[in-house]
């Protein structure tokens, strides 16, 4: 018999990756941690408590893989919104795009926080 898939899905996403999808766009990233919230507490109350499944041991797996690619993505992003800013920074005096700047400033904060975490976790 095979067990019962949650409906649940947002609810098993990763912080790390919904810092990563916070530095691609800052407003689908604070979309998902609210629905992820969301999720989880609606999961909780139809499960009650948390239970590790075969499959949430095979997810494990897969978070770990996760993280790896989250913590290069993150890496990655830091150095990109980084030299944004610094391409920004250096036109300050002749011309200023606010647009670009906050682009920048949340590409690089959702960067270097997806890198941190991701060490973080994997030293955990």
């Amino acid at each position: 018999m095979e067990p019962r898939r949650s409906k649940h899905f947002l609810a098993h996403i990763p912080t790390i990756a919904l810092l990563v999808v916070f530095a691609m766009s800052p407003w689908l990233g604070i979309l998902f941690f609210i629905l992820r919230a969301i999720d989880r507490d609606a999961e909780k109350k139809v499960y009650g408590h948390d239970v590790p499944t075969a499959e949430q041991q095979n997810a494990k797996k897969w978070h770990k893989t996760l993280t790896s690619l989250c913590t290069m993505f993150g890496g990655i992003f830091l150095v990109a919104g980084l030299a944004g800013l610094a391409d920004i920074i250096d036109l300050w005096g002749y011309w200023f795009d606010w647009g670009e700047f906050l682009t920048a400033l949340a590409q690089t904060i959702g960067g270097g926080a997806a890198l941190a975490m991701g060490l973080r976790m994997k030293q955990a």
